[in-house]
């Protein structure tokens, strides 16, 4: 259990891990959604964020049955230990493998993608040991770091989009065809999982000091995030075209590029390398935090601390590993990686609530 002063509110944790998926949205967004409907596209998150706001309000009636107990330990209480364990221990390793994706896809693709001759293995090395030392900091202390580092994006995402606003062409996103209704809220697909990753944060809910109210302080910052896919789909979509950011890996960044007042501008691009490497900073970080809470939960450690630096040198290991599959990479995220995000983001906590309705524990 850590000290009192490390606890956070929910809508901290929720902003906190809003903040950390926007990297994870930049890169695979944009593209996904133009895959799906088109010039329509930028409507996805509207539909993505519904069954999110759903599986949020389910997590807070469970705490409102179970007041005492944090989210792991409703596990236990629903399962038993033994299930309970397994449940648990799957998140964990689940949370360790998206650390390898993030490190391979998101933090490295992103320098790459501006400087195609730059290495990335020092990058890589950095990164880590910033980790390192946020993950055996405090939780609060990320958070403060986290509201600095939104104020910083925010202000030069308005940069951008001012600057950019020669280059936008309206109709890269119209029209709507009713007749692709389908099509335009099964793209809602395409982000359902990384917006759902709001629930693996819920592991660290012993540092949250009102988790009862989980639901309505999270409104606030999921709303936040909706708006933020939505533009960076717009932004993307409205300078390239969807067919051409169908078939770019990165094409936000591209779409960055291309900017008409900054192009070829380097120092420009470099600053948007460093804003867009801290919220892949803050998800490693912060899923590295619920995987060491989880182990700590299972073989019951009083301290994890001396964990961290294993935690971080496997997650190196796992993202040199996935560099041989390079070409695969952002694929496998886009299509298996989805599956395993719908199992542990609605299956699981589905399957708790049944089984807790069933032995009525809820």
């Amino acid at each position: 259990m850590k000290p009192k002063q490390d606890m956070i509110s929910a809508r901290q944790l929720a902003a906190l891990t809003v903040f950390s998926l926007l990297s994870i949205i930049a890169t695979t967004a944009p593209q996904s959604a133009a895959v799906f409907a088109g010039p329509s596209g930028w409507l996805a998150p509207l539909f993505g964020i519904l069954p999110v706001f759903g599986v949020v309000c389910l997590i807070q009636y469970m705490y409102k049955k179970r007041p005492n107990e944090p989210f792991d330990q409703i596990f236990y209480s629903v399962f038993g230990p033994v299930v309970g364990r397994f449940v648990l221990g799957l998140y964990a390793l689940w949370c360790i493998i998206l650390c390898f994706f993030s490190l391979r896809v998101f933090g490295e693709r992103v320098v790459s993608s501006m400087f195609v001759q730059a290495g990335v293995s020092l990058l890589s090395v950095m990164l880590l040991g910033l980790c390192l030392w946020a993950i055996r900091g405090r939780l609060n202390a990320l958070s403060r770091l986290t509201a600095i580092c939104t104020g910083l994006v925010t202000v030069v995402l308005l940069f951008i989009s001012l600057a950019a606003l020669p280059d936008y062409d309206l109709n890269n996103l119209y029209p709507i065809n009713p007749m692709e209704a389908p099509s335009i809220v099964g793209s809602g697909l395409t982000v359902l999982g990384t917006f759902g990753i709001i629930v693996y944060s819920q592991f660290l809910s012993s540092r949250v000091s009102d988790r009862q109210q989980t639901a309505r302080r999270s409104m606030l910052p999921l709303l936040a995030l909706m708006l933020s896919a939505m533009w960076l789909i717009v932004f993307t979509i409205g300078i390239l075209g969807s067919s051409l950011a169908t078939h770019m890996q990165n094409p936000f960044l591209i779409a960055v590029k291309n900017i008409t007042g900054i192009e070829g501008s380097s120092r420009f691009e470099s600053v948007i390398i460093a804003l867009w490497t801290m919220p892949t900073f803050v998800f490693i970080t912060l899923m590295s935090m619920v995987s060491l809470s989880l182990i700590s939960s299972i073989v019951k450690l009083e301290s994890t601390n001396y964990m961290a630096a294993p935690i971080v040198l496997l997650i190196y290991v796992g993202a040199a590993s996935l560099a041989r599959y390079a070409p695969d990479v952002l694929r496998i995220y886009r299509t298996y990686l989805q599956y395993g995000h719908y199992l542990f983001q609605y299956g699981f906590p589905l399957l708790l609530l049944g089984v807790g309705k069933l032995r009525k524990k809820f």
